[in-house]
């Protein structure tokens, strides 16, 4: 009797440890499977995270590229631009420079002066005549050239020529000559481009300009008030210069 107590006593040892034993070895898989779980998320999150940094860092590098692409392009659009309307070029002689700002002078000490008082020669009727006369319902103000007879002919010439090569196809320009001699005669290069006819040619009787004191040929814009505008002296020297000037006189004053 003691011995099957005793073999039963046994038997529930075992059959307690083999369920522990059991237990352990499921409770060991569930956790390493967990575990393993979460080592796979872990993984993938680390991957997922370094590929959203990669693309990020990739995006802003290409962000970046285009940006200083845009600023370069628009830095040589800019260059471009000032350099067709300052057509001045790059190595500049002291000579140049000084003409620059004398010119600048000039259009500051002419600009604005009233010429209500100027009068011309009317040659057909022998008589003096306002300036102001010259003016119409269909002319609201002329570009003038104008020189005396103590300019160099090689700069009124020059001036002349300029006027034809810019204002050949301009025909809505119109244009004033005046002098203070009824010697000099309109440049043949000019009848030829422009048209003697639509010219007005005038022997100015009393015009007296600070320019005068250069003694050079000059241009400018008189409006119907009788007033100086937009004052230059063409340069020999700088063609370019005064094609700019002219081309921004027709866009400024004789463009619609």
């Amino acid at each position: 009797m003691q011995h099957h107590e005793s073999q039963a006593q046994t038997n529930v040892c075992v059959w307690l440890l083999f369920f522990i034993i059991n237990t352990l070895i499921y409770y060991c898989k569930k956790q390493k499977e967990t575990f393993i779980s979460s080592v796979k998320d872990f993984i993938e999150f680390c991957n997922d995270f370094i590929n959203d940094v990669f693309m990020k860092r990739v995006l802003l590098i290409i962000c970046i590229a285009v940006l200083a692409f845009a600023n370069l392009y628009l830095w040589g659009q800019l260059r471009i631009e000032r350099d067709n309307f300052y057509p001045i070029a790059k190595n500049q002689t002291e000579e140049a420079l000084l003409a620059y700002q004398a010119g600048f002078e000039v259009m500051l000490m002419n600009d604005g002066i009233a010429l209500d008082s100027v009068r011309y020669y009317d040659l057909s009727e022998k008589v003096e005549l306002p300036l102001s006369l010259q003016f119409n319902d269909s002319v609201s103000h002329y570009f003038v050239m104008r020189f005396n007879e103590y300019d160099c002919e090689a700069c009124v010439e020059y001036a002349y020529q300029k006027m034809a090569e810019v204002f050949a196809n301009e025909k809505d320009v119109d244009i004033m000559i005046v002098k203070n001699t009824v010697e000099n005669q309109l440049s043949t290069s000019m009848e030829l481009a422009y048209g003697k006819n639509t010219i007005k040619k005038l022997d100015i009787v009393n015009m007296e300009l600070p320019i005068d004191a250069a003694g050079v040929p000059h241009y400018f814009i008189l409006d119907k008030d009788m007033k100086i505008h937009d004052m230059f002296v063409p340069d020999r020297l700088n063609p370019a210069v005064t094609d700019v000037y002219l081309e921004r006189i027709v866009q400024k004053w004789f463009q619609e």
